[in-house]
This record gives C-alpha cells, sequence and structure tokens, in this order.
C-alpha cells in the first residue's frame, strides 16, 4: 500500500507544477492527507526562486512524503514524520540514484515555517525550499 501513496503524491505533484504558477493549489488524494503547492509569480517568471508547499496527514502514518520528479532515480523526496516526542514534526530531505531507499540530501536548502507541527491528531509541514 505504501508504494501506492508514493505514486500518487509524485504524480499528484507533477500535476500541480503545471498549474500552480503564483497560487495555491491543493490535492488530496486520499482522505485526510494532503499537499499543497504554491510558486510565486516571480519564480514562475524568472525560472528560479523559492517555492512554498505544505503536506498534512494523519498522526497514525509513520510518514508522509511528497516527491519531485518523473521517476524515483534522481527525484527530490521530502519525508515528514512526527518528532520523538510526538509534538513536532521532523523534516527529512532525501534523494536517491535508484529503485532502492532514499538517503538524506543535506545539499537541498529547506526550511521549516511557523505554523509546523502536530495538532488534533494530524502532522503539518509548511516548507520553503530553496533553489540550489
Amino acid at each position: 500500500m505504501r508504494s501506492n501513496w508514493r505514486t500518487l503524491l509524485f504524480s499528484g505533484l507533477l500535476g500541480l507544477a503545471s498549474q500552480a504558477s503564483a497560487q495555491v493549489a491543493k490535492v488530496c488524494p486520499s482522505t485526510n492527507v494532503c499537499f499543497q503547492l504554491n510558486i510565486p509569480e516571480s519564480t514562475a517568471s524568472s525560472g528560479s526562486g523559492d517555492i512554498f508547499f505544505q503536506i498534512s496527514a494523519p498522526t497514525t502514518y509513520s510518514w508522509v512524503a511528497l516527491g519531485q520528479g518523473q521517476k524515483m532515480p534522481g527525484s527530490n523526496m521530502f519525508v515528514v514524520y512526527t518528532s520523538a516526542d510526538g509534538n513536532n514534526v521532523t523534516l527529512s530531505p532525501r534523494s536517491s540514484s535508484g529503485y532502492s531507499m532514499p538517503t538524506l540530501n543535506s545539499n537541498t536548502k529547506v526550511e521549516l515555517l511557523g505554523g509546523s507541527g502536530v495538532s488534533n491528531g494530524v502532522m503539518t509541514a509548511n516548507v520553503k525550499c530553496e533553489p540550489p
């Protein structure tokens, strides 16, 4: 079942990218699992700049992820899970060179923004992603 989630999220992000210029696009491929993407107009027009996204899912999930790319190798992946104390979220940027366990990508410039955390059984990550 988890591979189906990954497929849905990867496909959803690709669909969002084409329609998210200077506006917020929201997709909930399943009940209670949602992501939103905001590409500022300046980023869209220049082809470079910050993008913002939000991932939310029930805390009953071990983790939730959003991926960018057409296939797993070479894609950026953003894995979100609750912190050890259960009161906050951890954002782990990852990548993979093949169809294998993604590893931490410390070169990714991401920032967890205000409003991120755990509330009413939902983990939410508000993320700013800067260009390399």
